[in-house]
Order: C-alpha cells, then sequence, then structure tokens
C-alpha cells in the first residue's frame, strides 16, 4: 500500500530505503523546498541511485523537511507519471500512502494522479495553513494519508494513523527490516483485482480468506495474520484489530 515518510530528523540509512523498496517496488520519490521553490525527484529503477540523491539533499539541506514516497501500484500504469509526489504548484508537493476511492481511476493513472488533478491543484496556493480546508481534504481522502510540502511547511493528512520513529513520520511500518515480505506482489493484486478465494462477509463489509490459511500481511499495521480481511470501503486488506481500532462506529454494520 505503499509508504509516506516526512524525514525530518537525521539521515536514513540505505538500509532503510532498501527495506521500504522491497516492500514498495514501483517506483519511489522525494520533494523539499530548496528556499525558492519546490524541487522532486523520481526513480524507477535504483534504490541505491535513490538513496545517493537524498544524501545529495541532505547534505545541502541539512534542516529542511523531505517527503519521500515508495510506491506499489493498486491503480494506474507503473510509470514516472503515477509516481510520487506530484506538484500542486511551484511552492507545493505531496505524496500519498492509501486508496483514495472518491475518484474517477482508469487503467493508465492512479487514484493519486487524478486526485492531484481534479482537487488539490483546484486548492487556493496557501490551504494547508487553512484549518477548514485541512479537515475537508482528511474527511475527502478517508483512510488515507498525505505528506504535504509548502514552501517552509510541512503538513500531514491524518498523521494519526501513521506513526513517530525518531524524530519522522512513517505511515506505516514497512520501513521497518523484521516486517516480512512472504505476501507478495501477485498474492496483492489477487486479493484487491480479483478476490481470488475471498468470501464477503455483511457483518464486517470485507471480504474474507476463507479458502486460504496461511498467514498474509496486513496493509495497515504491516503485521502477518490469519484473519487478513479486503474491507471494500478502506480498498486495503487489514487484519481484524485494525478494522475494529480505525473503523468508526457508524461504517460497522451491527445485525
Amino acid at each position: 500500500m505503499c509508504i509516506a515518510i516526512l524525514n525530518s530528523k537525521g539521515i536514513l540509512s540505505l538500509k532503510t530505503f532498501q527495506t521500504c523498496w522491497a516492500a514498495n517496488p514501483d517506483g519511489a520519490g522525494l520533494c523539499y523546498f530548496d528556499g525558492e521553490k519546490i524541487q522532486t525527484f523520481k526513480e524507477m529503477k535504483s534504490v541505491k541511485n535513490f538513496h545517493q540523491h537524498y544524501l545529495d539533499v541532505r547534505s545541502k539541506f541539512p534542516e529542511i523537511d523531505i517527503a519521500i514516497h515508495f510506491r506499489i501500484s493498486t491503480h494506474g500504469r507503473v510509470n514516472v507519471t503515477n509516481c510520487h509526489p506530484f506538484k500542486v504548484n511551484k511552492n507545493t508537493a505531496f505524496i500519498h500512502n492509501g486508496v483514495i476511492s472518491n475518484v474517477a481511476v482508469n487503467s493508465d493513472f492512479s487514484d493519486t494522479y487524478i486526485f492531484n488533478k481534479t482537487i488539490m491543484q483546484s486548492l487556493p496556493t496557501n490551504f494547508v495553513e487553512n484549518n477548514a480546508i485541512m479537515e475537508l481534504l482528511e474527511n475527502y481522502i478517508g483512510y488515507s494519508k498525505l505528506v504535504i510540502i509548502s514552501g517552509k511547511i510541512s503538513a500531514i493528512a491524518n498523521e494519526q494513523l501513521g506513526l513517530w520513529d525518531g524524530g519522522n513520520w512513517y505511515s506505516n511500518k514497512s520501513y521497518l527490516p523484521e516486517v516480512k515480505k512472504e505476501v507478495t506482489k501477485t498474492a496483492h493484486q489477487n486479493s484487491w483485482m480479483y478476490f481470488d478465494g475471498w468470501d464477503y462477509d455483511l457483518k464486517s463489509k470485507a471480504y474474507v480468506n476463507e479458502k486460504k490459511k496461511e498467514k498474509l500481511l496486513c496493509e495497515c499495521c504491516r503485521e502477518e495474520s490469519n484473519d487478513i480481511k479486503f474491507v471494500h470501503h478502506w480498498g486495503m486488506d487489514v487484519c481484524n484489530k485494525c478494522y475494529e481500532q480505525f473503523t468508526p462506529e457508524s461504517e460497522k454494520i451491527v445485525f
């Protein structure tokens, strides 16, 4: 489900980049404000090249915030166009983790690309300073998370759904080397695209893996579990613990 990172403190290691790349292999990118305008960089082939570029930026600008993204595709082609970050204007760019179900997607463009074109680029240039707009954005994107760099301001939409570690914010735990990667991209696509071997559970509004008893990976907490469900209104494979923790009572069906 990708990982979005706000690097506010220290230098992230090559090992961390390699761990994120292994779990999210469909391209990586970063953005930062150089004092005059937003700069972006995208890399599709080499995690070492990506990390070296990051080190060059961090060396030149040791105090700035850097937004870093590693993508695993759910919508759209695997290419530079759909690779994060996305520029909103000359002073603002953002990265996204999750699935935005409120936008119409197609086979060419990702939900984030279309979200940027139809929503983000229509906002006023200083929208990150407007609490009402930020709250509306959070409601619109549901369980997704955004890291936004706008000039010298860094903002996180749905910050509470991620975690802070060592002065840096991560949208999930796929940066941790101990998280196992047995769930392949093919398995992810089967559950996302075709629901292969999954049955729909009306009570939890989720596709439940009844036939496959092996452990799968929760896309929210990144922990392995035997009770993974595809939650349709999240667009994610999640464990029961995360479903109970993050699903509002108003969205649960009670019989």
